[in-house]
């Protein structure tokens, strides 16, 4: 099987003397031999020593790479954790103060409306009094009920007015008429009262300027006519007034106090059959209007026609009970009736 020879005997003759002298010194191996196997081993011990330490060292980088991710995962969910604790707590305060902000909100709205409400409903209980013709009384409510700024309205105090005029104490409704026609000269709410005002005290000049004020500024209201018919009334010109309040009722065939003004100034013209259809024009649209009833007993008290003229005052007096140029009508027409006792009730 060997090709040489000399390894084969030497091989058999290293076997026999190892075998047969079993306490001789073992035989010293070849130089070669020995000094290829430290090597051998040498470089393995170092190859592992060397694999050792790389294997070491990337271990120990490893384990700190990971150390410092771990702490760096730490660190990071600690200030992820705190900075969503953060959050969690300014939500928490924006939250907070967006409920308190709106409670104070709704608290705000809640107090608007109940004053708002309140307003609504002192101003509506004094004009309800007014169209009660209660007008002492609605005066003393205005007054007592509405605020200050509101009473300053021009609103309220053309319903003051009103109230003044019906009382027949013309002097305090031109007084609060002029101030609201001086603060709001574009005014034109309630003009017709403060002309008739200026009627009754024959203030020729005031209602002068006050109708080419109106007309001035529209002449498309019934109110500028109606007061512009007052004013040539007072001049006498009945005519022309007759004009004026015909031109209101064109203009505005809803505006009521155009027709009894036109009965009123019919009725001075002796004009009664006509002035008659334009009294029950004015019931037709408003059956409270107790001008227009009152100007029907005039016609019929001019007619002679007591009983009737009675009658007609009766209902205006139910409109308004407090009206004394009513009272002294009835009265009148209940002494041409011969009963004088109910005429000096």
């Amino acid at each position: 099987m060997f090709s040489n020879s000399a390894y084969s005997v030497k091989e058999n003759n290293k076997t026999p003397n190892i075998t047969s002298n079993k306490f001789a010194l073992p035989r010293s191996p070849p130089r070669k031999t020995k000094t290829r196997m430290p090597k051998i081993s040498l470089n393995n011990e170092l190859i592992e020593d060397k694999s050792i330490n790389i294997n070491a060292d990337k271990l120990i980088e490893k384990n700190a790479r990971k150390d410092k991710e771990k702490i760096e995962t730490i660190t990071s969910a600690t200030g992820h954790n705190r900075s969503i604790e953060d959050t969690k707590v300014l939500l928490n305060n924006s939250l907070n103060n967006a409920q308190t902000m709106a409670h104070h909100v709704l608290t705000l709205k809640k107090q608007s409306a109940d004053g708002l409400m309140s307003l609504l409903r002192d101003l509506g209980e004094g004009f309800k009094l007014l169209t009660l013709y209660q007008c002492k009384a609605a005066i003393k409510h205005f007054e007592s009920k509405i605020p200050k700024h509101h009473l300053c309205s021009s609103w309220v105090q053309s319903l003051i007015g009103l109230a003044h005029y019906e009382l027949r104490a013309y002097e305090s409704a031109i007084s609060v008429f002029k101030d609201i026609h001086e603060t709001e000269p574009h005014r034109l709410e309630f003009m017709e009262i403060y002309s008739s005002s200026l009627w009754h005290l024959q203030k020729e000049v005031d209602l002068s300027a006050l109708a080419q004020d109106l007309i001035n500024q529209d002449k498309t209201s019934p109110i500028t006519w109606c007061v512009a018919g007052n004013c040539f009334s007072l001049h006498k010109e009945h005519e022309t007034a007759i004009k004026f309040f015909k031109r209101a009722v064109q203009v505005d065939p809803d505006f009521v106090y155009s027709y009894t003004l036109l009965g009123h100034e019919l009725v001075l013209t002796e004009e009664l059959d006509k002035a008659a259809d334009y009294f029950h024009a004015a019931v037709a649209r408003d059956p409270r209007h107790y001008n227009a009833w009152f100007g029907m007993g005039t016609i019929y008290s001019k007619q002679e026609k007591y009983e009737l003229a009675e009658l007609y005052y009766i209902k205006a007096l139910k409109i308004n009970p407090q009206n004394s140029v009513i009272l002294v009508h009835i009265g009148a027409m209940q002494y041409f009736m011969l009963k004088k006792e109910q005429a000096l009730q």
